[in-house]
């Protein structure tokens, strides 16, 4: 999840440089995604990995960010699919919202 505005910014700045980086555009997410706040941190593109480009192996204590500049309706979509998918596997923690 990230910032999809110039100047904005959704995750703690000191983030970025431990995680890895997944975006749906590069060019736009260094533009206007969270990557505008780390613009020499490596991204991926989820394309990229969807396809079969890049590999992607991960351990228990890595971070990954998924920076989508698009519409709020995607950002919404693939959260609801990743903690369905953390629930699934037991992983993961339920942060609730204040409201």
């Amino acid at each position: 999840m990230g910032a999809d505005t110039k100047g904005k910014r959704e995750v703690p700045g000191g983030l970025l440089p431990k995680a890895r980086i997944f975006v749906d555009d590069r060019a736009q997410a260094c533009q206007f995604g969270e990557t505008q706040w780390a613009p020499a941190s490596p991204v991926t593109e989820i394309g990229d990995l969807l396809t079969g480009q890049v590999e992607f192996i991960r351990s228990a204590n890595d971070i990954t960010l998924f920076d989508m500049t698009g519409l709020a309706l995607q950002d919404l979509t693939v959260a609801q699919l990743l903690f369905k998918q953390a629930n699934i596997e037991g992983i993961g923690h339920d942060i609730s919202w204040p409201w």
